[in-house]
């Protein structure tokens, strides 16, 4: 297990889980130019190992406090909203302290759970969204998605990524999978294209 910050070359990621074969102090063997699939960053080795890592990415606009103060103004505990949406209570606890994040359609339920919209425990401003944000957003993961659109979800990461083109195919699939007008889908992949690089 590694808890802590990992630079690569296209982003700074807060390591919230590592699933690894090998001691977390050689964490320097591997390659951080990570895959993002699902919200799981996969490090590769730099050997021909094939053991990996897995750091679940963040969930971009999460507002923990949000859900704590959601839940208790329900008057609901942290075992009813678990035994709800299907998680363990110790991961309520984790996601309202910020030591993880909730994977989006997790969140979807907690928020149908709560009565509350989705949009007030993720907050992202809508001229900064990308389409991974507008996935959050919709509850939905890359897996989601994927069934929706017959896309797999290697390319649904590059492009949430900002990778490449967007082609008028893919971009109607993800309109028609997240309900939004393909001017927006757009709009957000410019956004992940063109944001700027982290500085070292």
């Amino acid at each position: 297990m590694y808890v802590g910050t990992v630079r690569t070359r296209a982003h700074r990621v807060r390591v919230q889980r590592v699933i690894v074969s090998a001691a977390p102090h050689r964490i320097y063997h591997w390659n951080l130019n990570p895959v993002c699939n699902d919200g799981i960053y996969i490090f590769n080795r730099m050997s021909s190992d094939e053991r990996k890592i897995a750091v679940r990415a963040p969930l971009n606009g999460f507002q923990p406090q949000a859900l704590e103060d959601a839940r208790t103004t329900a008057g609901i505990t942290r075992g009813d909203l678990s035994r709800a949406i299907g998680v363990d209570p110790t991961t309520i606890h984790n996601w309202e302290t910020s030591r993880t994040h909730p994977q989006p359609d997790h969140l979807a339920r907690a928020a149908e759970k709560l009565g509350i919209p989705l949009d007030r425990l993720v907050v992202v401003p809508e001229d900064s969204r990308t389409i991974a944000d507008l996935r959050n957003l919709a509850g939905l993961t890359q897996k989601h998605v994927a069934n929706r659109t017959g896309l797999s979800t290697t390319t649904i990461g590059r492009i949430e990524r900002g990778e490449g083109s967007l082609s008028d195919r893919h971009a109607t699939a993800l309109a028609e999978a997240l309900r939004l007008e393909e001017r927006t889908i757009r709009d957000a992949f410019i956004r992940a294209r063109n944001r700027p690089l982290p500085s070292r």
